[in-house]
């Protein structure tokens, strides 16, 4: 499964070469023309969303949680491409340039995550929280073994999220810590976190329990 960058920036440019990557090589790829044709939608999506929420003039909380769902969107169409992967049509500069790791031939060596991250948020500052986490199990370890990063779920006012639809995927981040920012509207209420592992492979371990804070004006 491929490495996306932490930072949106990163991110942003990482989604753009991958398609460009895909639009050429896609019928040796083995990607059907119906994948193509929604990765391709789903970015012109994400070209949408993304400038208007990096915008300081135009993001609002409406254009991030935009921003958030688009991005998920491409994400998970890119794991789904990468999945179906056959590692025999794979060459070393499609892994590179898609990010995906060197071929594991042994497929069971990278275990599906049975951990989860224990996470506090740090609300000192204003319109800031500064996400930290570890394993809940091993101590003063980040990240268990085989896992390449921990994604960072949220829920900005009401009541407390009870299941993953409730929540948006905010970051897919490699080390601790995470920083999300928020819009002046927002102050005084409570963001929720979810966190999860993700292996290597694209594997996710189970959620860690909920942690809170209130957002500073």
């Amino acid at each position: 499964m491929a490495f996306f960058p932490s930072k949106q920036a990163d991110l942003n440019n990482f989604f753009h070469i991958v398609l460009a990557y895909i639009l050429v090589n896609f019928a040796r790829l083995l990607i059907s023309v119906d994948t193509k044709d929604k990765l391709v939608e789903a970015m012109t999506d994400w070209d949408i969303k993304y400038p208007l929420a990096v915008n300081p003039n135009t993001s609002t909380h409406t254009a991030v949680t935009e921003k958030n769902i688009s991005m998920a969107k491409v994400m998970g169409l890119l794991r789904a491409i990468f999945k179906n992967f056959s590692q025999s049509v794979l060459t070393e500069k499609d892994r590179t340039t898609m990010n995906l790791p060197p071929e594991i031939i042994v497929r069971n060596s990278i275990p599906v995550p049975d951990t989860k991250p224990k996470g506090v948020a740090d609300a000192s500052e204003r319109f800031k929280h500064i996400i930290y986490f570890e394993d809940s199990v091993a101590a003063n370890a980040a990240k268990p073994y085989g896992v390449h990063s921990c994604q960072i779920w949220q829920k900005i006012g009401g009541t407390a999220p009870v299941s993953q639809k409730d929540l948006m995927q905010i970051g897919n981040c490699t080390s601790s810590p995470f920083e999300t920012h928020f819009e002046g509207t927002e102050g005084g209420m409570i963001a929720y976190y979810w966190l999860r592992w993700e292996n290597t492979k694209g594997e996710f371990g189970p959620w860690s329990d909920l942690f809170s804070a209130t957002i500073k004006a």
